[in-house]
């Protein structure tokens, strides 16, 4: 799928209005973890503006960035009750319980298998943080979707290189992913997580009797200077006064307040 210049400007003007709707929730509702949020922020928008259909499911892995999820829901005409993390809630979009890490993989394995099974049209995507990764049920769901030739699931992990306490590489690194991946007879893609055409492209991408796994490479709190220059302190805490207002002026917006 080509995006012309004009869609292209649409996504990532929603991009810009996501990205100051997550601190918009987070003052009237509570939550943080603005740096994840941030990150996945394409990533949710190209999902729910160009590809996910009735009959598609989307699990959302990293609940932390539950924030950059919601306005996209009610956008939608959903009405999730907005938590921290989600919290299951089939009426509203929310298909799984999430926070808890390596939960949303395993669970989009079994959805997608349940489809094979009842010959049911549509994807699932999950959307993971790296640090799942380190979870041994991501691997175990990886080895059953290559026995079970998933080929109706996408995982898609948001790579910004950094987990709750600091950098992936020196807590538990993942050495080569992409090899690890094709490993488990996974069809991989390493792409830029902030080009909505390269997160296009790789959305619409699969490989017969394989399930697909997106390497997302993005930056932890894109889009918010003072955030991106200080990727590991953003993880679990919020901006004070002078940082909102601050962050709002960056993003074309006015914080309000009252």
């Amino acid at each position: 799928m080509r995006l012309n210049s004009d869609e292209l400007k649409i996504l990532e003007e929603r991009s810009r209005l996501l990205r100051l709707q997550i601190f918009d929730y987070a003052k009237k509702y509570g939550g943080y973890h603005f740096g994840g949020s941030l990150s996945s922020v394409e990533i949710l928008v190209d999902l729910y503006q160009k590809i996910l259909t009735d009959q598609d499911r989307f699990i959302l892995s990293k609940g932390h960035a539950s924030l950059a999820w919601y306005p996209l829901l009610e956008e939608r005409g959903y009405h999730p009750r907005i938590t921290e993390h989600p919290d299951r809630d089939e009426e509203n979009g929310i298909h799984c319980t999430t926070g808890s890490l390596g939960m949303g993989l395993p669970t989009g394995v079994g959805m997608a298998m349940a489809k094979k099974i009842m010959k049911k049209e549509g994807r699932v995507y999950v959307l993971l943080g790296e640090a799942e990764l380190q979870e041994g049920t991501a691997w175990e769901s990886l080895l059953l979707a290559s026995q079970y030739k998933l080929d109706n699931l996408t995982g898609i992990i948001d790579y910004n290189h950094s987990v709750g306490s600091g950098k992936l590489e020196e807590i538990l690194s993942l050495g080569n992913l992409k090899q690890k991946l094709n490993a488990f007879d996974a069809y991989v893609l390493n792409i830029d997580g902030h080009s909505h055409q390269e997160i296009i492209n790789a959305l619409t991408a699969t490989q017969r009797e394989k399930c697909t796994m997106i390497i997302a490479n993005t930056i932890k709190g894109k889009g918010v200077r003072f955030m991106e220059e200080d990727q590991y302190s953003w993880h679990a805490k919020s901006p004070n006064k002078d940082q909102l207002r601050q962050l709002y002026e960056e993003l074309g917006g006015k914080l309000n307040e009252s």
